[in-house]
């Protein structure tokens, strides 16, 4: 099944490198990246479920996830109609 946007567009999957993440990604499971750290090995990066519900929103990002992955990493990443950086054209 093929996942689509608000907009009935298709959502587009892709990967990159975690050392390419930038906040305003979206990963491939729909949460929204709003936070990127680098160690040397590491990168590390927030997400967040983004709600419709502006209560609901504000809680979600209250309580981000931490992710962690290597800097060489693929990192499973998809733009959907309320992606704000399209890493596709970042990269």
């Amino acid at each position: 099944m093929t996942e689509t946007t608000q907009t009935g567009k298709p959502a587009e999957f892709y990967s990159l490198p975690a050392h390419k993440l930038t906040a305003g990604m979206s990963t491939a499971d729909g949460q929204d990246i709003t936070d990127v750290w680098y160690t040397d090995e590491l990168v590390g990066y927030d997400t967040y479920t983004p709600a419709d519900d502006p209560d609901e929103d504000d809680y979600n990002r209250s309580m981000p996830d931490d992710r962690i992955a290597g800097r060489d990493e693929l990192v499973d990443l998809a733009v959907f109609s309320n992606t704000q950086v399209d890493g596709r054209v970042s990269s």
